[in-house]
């Protein structure tokens, strides 16, 4: 009887740290999908912000409209 005992600790323990681990990489795939809202993010503001640089481009065409003495760069 004795030594059964010993080996359901055992197993109980093993089980222990599985948990451990699982709760583990629970956290880490959380902190992945915050990361991916961030660039998520990031990306729209970066598609927006092309959007407006498109629409100032637009009907330029050789001319360097607005630029003139402030050459900088």
């Amino acid at each position: 009887m004795t030594g059964k005992k010993g080996r359901n600790d055992r197993k109980e323990k093993q089980n222990d740290r599985e948990e451990g681990q699982n709760d583990r990489e629970e956290g880490q795939n959380d902190k992945k999908e915050g990361q991916d809202d961030k660039n998520e993010g990031q990306n729209d503001r970066k598609k927006s912000r092309m959007i407006g640089k498109k629409g100032m481009m637009t009907g330029k065409k050789g001319r360097m409209t607005g630029k003139k003495g402030r050459m900088t760069g």
